[in-house]
């Protein structure tokens, strides 16, 4: 990809060196527009992804593109403008609506506001973030009841009105520099979006869905089960996990289907994984993790 940008008022530049760098580490597996895209936000804002001061994200389940900075990144735009004049220190509220300096209870803040002062404007320009709208949140129950579906997550759980604040001076700052900024979001702001990386359904909330038909016309015709087995190695103990993939394995345990027929489903999810360059979904890691417990499980005997 032949492409050179130079950003006169920065001391920025995109060589074909450095735009092949970028495209082989910070932009793997994007597209040439996507890579000329990424670069022109670089350019606009000044921002240089080899100091990661901005970043590409590009979901490997959906393929959905993403270019995110921090906070300082966002500051750092600000401040380069030359009509940055600084900020109003943020206020909290809880749901009595009440502004506050200084946000000391024990419970999340409900809403935070910053104004940025720019120069030409006779008001500030005032954002306000909504604590529910951008609190990370876990979607699961975990399993073994450290936490459950809809606790807080990560750093929002650690310190809620210090992240919120986060978001609003990134609201504002973008209200403020629209030109600089539009498409560009902060961490904070996608928190909600990314799933915790932690996060495990329970067999309960599993949603029953079926291998697609070629996955289970390749299945055995016969399975190493304790009915048929010769040499059935203890295949009732451990976990009672019943099978949520495909048609004939729905509402079995691993014992009844047979160490084959689980065996072949793990590495058909490790295959599938790989060949679209994506993790292993919720249910695919919660499926694999009791098949390796119930094998070392019967090991032990």
């Amino acid at each position: 990809m032949n492409l050179v940008v130079t950003n006169p008022n920065q001391s920025i530049q995109f060589n074909p060196e450095k735009i092949d760098l970028i495209k082989r580490t910070i932009c793997e597996g994007a597209t040439n527009d996507e890579l000329q895209l990424f670069i022109e936000q670089c350019r606009r804002t000044g921002l240089d992804p080899v100091l990661r001061q901005i970043y590409f994200i590009k979901n490997k389940k959906t393929g959905k593109v993403q270019i995110q900075t921090s906070i300082d990144g966002f500051r750092l735009v600000a401040e380069r403008s030359g009509v940055y004049e600084g900020q109003t220190a943020p206020q909290w509220c809880g749901e009595d609506g009440v502004w506050r300096d200084v946000w000391l209870s024990k419970t999340p803040p409900s809403a935070c506001k910053i104004g940025v002062h720019k120069k030409g404007f006779r008001e500030p320009l005032v954002a306000v973030a909504i604590f529910d709208e951008y609190a990370q949140k876990h979607k699961y129950d975990d399993q073994y009841g450290k936490h459950k579906a809809g606790d807080l997550s990560g750093l929002w759980a650690q310190m809620p009105a210090l992240m919120l604040s986060k978001v609003c001076e990134s609201l504002a700052i973008r209200k403020a520099f629209p030109n600089d900024l539009s498409g560009i979001y902060t961490r904070e702001e996608m928190a909600q979006a990314e799933e915790p990386v932690e996060t495990v359904p329970t067999k309960k909330e599993i949603t029953k869905i079926e291998l697609p038909a070629a996955m289970i016309a390749e299945a055995p015709q016969k399975s190493v089960s304790v009915e048929n087995s010769n040499n059935p190695p203890e295949l009732s103990i451990g976990t009672e996990y019943r099978v949520p993939f495909g048609k004939k394995y729905v509402g079995k345990t691993i014992a009844e289907i047979g160490m084959d027929d689980a065996i072949m489903i793990v590495q058909y999810f490790n295959k599938k994984a790989h060949e679209e360059n994506r993790d292993h979904t919720a249910e695919e890691l919660e499926f694999i993790g009791h098949v390796e417990n119930f094998i070392r499980e019967s090991r032990k005997k």
